[in-house]
């Protein structure tokens, strides 16, 4: 069965709206705003997706990916971002990070991708 979905994004707009529609596809949706929100979320429970936003107002989304896998390593990681720094996606992938989804996001990519099978329990 699938975990719920973290989605940690600053833009609080574009985080209302995948957290409707991933719920209204029938997911248990988390959002936080910063690293440190995620953070604690992440603590207190599993994720089977995390939607991460590369640039958070106190660091990198990416720096979240560790403790996630800590947690569960079957977690599906998807980072999301706006800038076009041409080593984000080498850095995306070096972290063994599949999934790199430039905003603005098309969120029929992020639905295929929330849906495509998945090996381990998460999915």
């Amino acid at each position: 069965m699938l975990r719920g979905i973290l989605i940690v994004a600053d833009d609080r707009a574009l985080a209302c709206m995948l957290a409707m529609r991933l719920e209204d596809a029938g997911h248990e949706v988390s959002v936080a705003h910063s690293r440190r929100e995620a953070q604690a979320l992440i603590r207190a429970g599993h994720f089977g997706i995390a939607l991460l936003d590369n640039q958070l107002p106190d660091g990198s989304g990416l720096d979240l990916a560790a403790p996630l896998r800590h947690r569960d390593p079957h977690t599906l990681i998807i980072v999301m971002s706006g800038a076009r720094d041409p080593d984000l996606e080498a850095r995306i992938h070096a972290l063994g990070i599949k999934h790199f989804l430039p905003k603005p996001l098309d969120c029929r990519a992020l639905e295929q991708i929330i849906r495509s099978p998945r090996p381990g329990p998460a999915g």
